[in-house]
């Protein structure tokens, strides 16, 4: 409990704001949800476009390893190339 005058006009002060501000909590509360929200679904929305970018860049890339197997004119080579391409495919 606050008894010196001085305090107690201090804590008289810095309650006026927390006053003051009230009528608005509603608002600022829901303002803090709705900007929260969003970052969650720019987080969302940044990851699956990394998602999407890396199996795009893996399907580039099995596509040019089959293209330079398909490009071998030894038939057994050929067969050797796409072979090891199976075995690393997941």
């Amino acid at each position: 409990m606050v008894t010196h005058p001085a305090l107690m006009l201090f804590a008289s002060r810095s309650l006026a704001w927390c006053d003051r501000l009230a009528p608005f909590a509603p608002g600022l509360v829901g303002a803090a949800g709705v900007l929260a929200l969003l970052l969650a679904f720019q987080q969302v929305v940044a990851s699956s476009v990394e998602s999407s970018q890396a199996r795009h860049r893996a399907s580039a890339e099995r596509g040019d390893a089959v293209w330079r197997c398909n490009a071998l004119r030894v038939a057994p080579q050929r067969a050797a190339c796409m072979a090891q391409l199976e075995a690393l495919a997941p």
